[in-house]
């Protein structure tokens, strides 16, 4: 086509039909790379397909310019996807929606600063929430935080730019932390009132909570695991692993 040199029209054989295609061919690092497709139902379709499709083979080759974090998001998320576990792709893929990709998924990488990033950390302590809390805890700040700096950690090992300024910057301790603590009486108060209301099974997932079982290990019990003596769990079912997955650590 003259105003898209990358898309061609063709007819059906049977229907004969217009139908428009994708086909040109791009060369990075060296390397020729083919960019294919046919079927789209207008050329509009057949452009947008094209420039997501090469623009896609600039950052897996690492030679995309002005990468936005949404964009680098995607591609590092579909590249890592194969070597970790469903929770920990689910755990990152939340923090991101949540979190990060409202606040920067349309700045440059280059353009996230240790500046910006405080201001946000700042608003993450302050940020009023349900139940009349105010602000996150520092544990998950600084989970915020860790996968913000993993990400760019990465496009400097691609080459896409030069430095982490995160790098280093430290969290607060201690905010948002709320006191667990109960008394000797609200326990045992706790234990018996457990005693009388729940089940059988719901009242050994009460006790093995207090041995510090996750949740996701208590779910996995099953009847092999229980001894006379102890209980052995080497399965975690969580939402998102329902048949079951590997656990953190060995536990008995």
């Amino acid at each position: 086509m003259k105003k898209d040199s990358r898309i061609y029209t063709y007819e059906t054989k049977n229907s004969r039909i217009r139908k428009y295609g994708v086909d040109f061919c791009r060369s990075y690092h060296g390397q020729k790379h083919s960019i294919r497709k046919r079927g789209f139902e207008s050329s509009y379709d057949a452009i947008e397909w094209a420039n997501k499709a090469e623009r896609d083979a600039q950052l897996n080759t690492g030679t995309a310019k002005h990468v936005t974090v949404e964009e680098y998001y995607h591609q590092w998320m579909d590249r890592n996807e194969k070597y970790w576990s469903v929770e920990t792709y689910h755990d990152y893929h939340m923090k991101f929606k949540n979190y990060l990709l409202p606040e920067f998924g349309k700045y440059e990488l280059c353009d996230v600063t240790r500046d910006q990033f405080q201001r946000f950390i700042s608003k993450l302590e302050k940020v009023p929430r349900s139940a009349g809390r105010v602000g996150y805890s520092s544990k998950t700040i600084s989970t915020i935080k860790s996968y913000m700096s993993m990400l760019l950690n990465d496009a400097v090992y691609s080459g896409i730019i030069p430095s982490n300024k995160l790098r280093n910057l430290r969290i607060k301790s201690n905010v948002g932390v709320q006191n667990s603590e109960i008394d000797v009486k609200t326990y045992d108060r706790a234990i018996k009132t457990a005693d009388r209301i729940l089940s059988p099974g719901y009242l050994a997932a009460f006790y093995l909570s207090l041995v510090a079982l996750r949740h996701g290990e208590i779910l996995g019990m099953q009847p092999k695991n229980i001894f006379e003596d102890h209980v052995h769990i080497d399965l975690t079912r969580t939402a998102h692993q329902p048949e079951g997955g590997k656990t953190k650590s060995c536990c008995s």
